[in-house]
């Protein structure tokens, strides 16, 4: 029943727009009462949380836990994010991602998930034996690997034709690593 109605709700944001859908008319077209609407998702933005990646921010650190323990802490945050974005770019992200950045208010919501990430790169950098003395830098670096998956998609919003993420975000980590060498 939450799978049905998610999935609803997505289509109908995908169709009318996020904020001219109604949860009664989710509730309606997934065939359910409203009133077991909101025992699953109190608000609109609950429905698009239900394709949230979630799930990429649970294996982030597990993943960074996999590579070398002699890479660098950049190599390993960008590896990381290079391993799990394309098992989480399937069709229905990338229509969530577009609903996402239908409205301002969800642009800044979308924002506190890019935190989440950030979040979770640092706790798995620093659960790497990292010292206290390297917390600053490996926050440094979490943000900047993370910003850098921001401009990898933000990137596929201004281009004509789809390129997949990792593609992008392998030409972003590129351009920094370019870049900090000159």
């Amino acid at each position: 029943t939450r799978q049905r109605i998610a999935e609803e709700g997505l289509r109908s944001f995908s169709r009318v727009g996020y904020e001219q859908t109604t949860l009664e008319a989710v509730a309606q077209a997934a065939g359910v009462a409203p009133r077991t609407l909101y025992h699953h998702f109190k608000t609109k933005i609950d429905l698009l949380l239900f394709f949230h990646d979630a799930d990429l921010i649970s294996e982030i650190a597990a993943t960074i836990q996999q590579q070398p323990p002699d890479w660098k802490a950049m190599r390993r945050a960008r590896d990381c994010l290079l391993t799990l974005v394309p098992r989480y770019e399937t069709q229905t992200m990338v229509e969530t991602y577009r609903i996402w950045n239908s409205t301002e208010a969800l642009r800044a919501q979308k924002q506190l998930m890019f935190s989440q990430i950030e979040e979770a790169l640092f706790d798995g950098l620093t659960a790497s034996g990292a010292g206290p003395q390297d917390e600053l830098a490996l926050r440094m670096i979490a943000m900047t690997a993370t910003g850098t998956l921001r401009i990898a998609m933000e990137m596929g919003r201004h281009e004509a034709a789809y390129r997949p993420v990792r593609d992008r975000l392998v030409e972003a980590f590129d351009t920094l690593r370019i870049n900090d060498q000159g």
